[in-house]
C-alpha cells in the first residue's frame, strides 16, 4: 500500500512540474443546418431533405501547457441520432432509411493558446475510429468507416478546475442518398450525410 500511495505521489509531482494536466469531458452535440441538398441516386437529383441530427458524447483528456500555448488530446465516446424528412411527393420514402443511430471514437488533437488566464481559443485535426451505424437494431454496413479524418475549433472559459467550450466539428459537406449494397427488409436506400457540428462541451481537470 505504502508503494502505491509513493508512486501515486510521484506521479503526480512529476505531472505537475511537466505542467500537464488531464481529466474527464462530457458534453451534448447539435447540427447546424435544418435543410440541405442531397443527391438522390433514385432520381438523379437534388432535393430538399430537413435534418435533425444530435447526440453528446463524454470521455477524457491530456493536456500540456506551456506559457500561454496548450496541447490537449482528447478520447471522445459519441452516440448521435440522424433523422431526416424528405418530401413524399418526390420520391418512395419507405423505401428509403431517413432514421439511424451513429456511434463513433473521435480523437481530436488540439493546439490552443490562452488569451487570458481564463479565455482560450483551439483548433486542430480530429480523428473517427470505428464509426458504425444502427437502424432498428440492424447494422448499417454502407455506413460503417475505419478512420475518419475532420476538423474542431473553438473557444473555452475555464473557471478554477471546470472549464466550458463550445466549438465546431467539421467534416466536409457531402450530402447523398444512395442505393444499400445490401438492402435492409425493404429499405434499400440510406442517406450519407455530413456536415458541421456544434459541440458543447464541460471539463473537469482531475491534476
Amino acid at each position: 500500500m505504502k508503494k502505491l500511495q509513493l508512486f501515486l505521489f510521484f506521479m503526480g509531482t512529476t505531472l505537475a512540474s511537466a505542467q500537464f494536466s488531464f481529466g474527464v469531458v462530457a458534453g451534448i452535440d447539435f447540427d447546424t443546418v435544418n435543410n440541405i441538398d442531397a443527391e438522390v441516386a433514385a432520381l438523379d437529383k437534388n432535393i430538399n431533405i430537413y435534418v435533425g441530427r444530435s447526440g453528446h458524447h463524454f470521455g477524457g483528456f491530456l493536456k500540456y501547457n506551456y506559457q500561454n500555448w496548450f496541447l490537449r488530446v482528447e478520447t471522445l465516446s459519441l452516440r448521435r441520432n440522424h433523422s431526416y424528412k424528405i418530401p413524399i411527393v418526390l420520391t418512395d420514402t419507405k423505401r428509403i432509411i431517413t432514421d439511424f443511430d451513429v456511434t463513433q471514437w473521435d480523437v481530436p488533437l488540439l493546439f490552443g493558446y490562452n488569451l487570458t488566464r481564463a479565455l482560450r481559443v483551439f483548433a486542430g485535426p480530429r480523428w473517427t475510429l470505428n464509426q458504425a451505424a444502427v437502424f432498428e437494431d440492424n447494422p448499417i454496413n454502407a455506413l460503417e468507416r475505419a478512420r475518419f479524418v475532420g476538423t474542431q475549433l473553438g473557444l473555452g472559459y475555464q473557471y478554477k478546475r471546470f472549464e466550458i467550450d463550445v466549438r465546431y466539428s467539421l467534416n466536409g459537406q457531402d450530402h447523398e442518398v444512395n442505393f444499400l449494397p445490401e438492402p435492409i427488409e425493404n429499405k434499400n436506400q440510406y442517406i450519407n450525410s455530413q456536415g458541421q457540428f456544434v459541440l458543447l462541451s464541460l471539463s473537469a481537470h482531475i491534476l
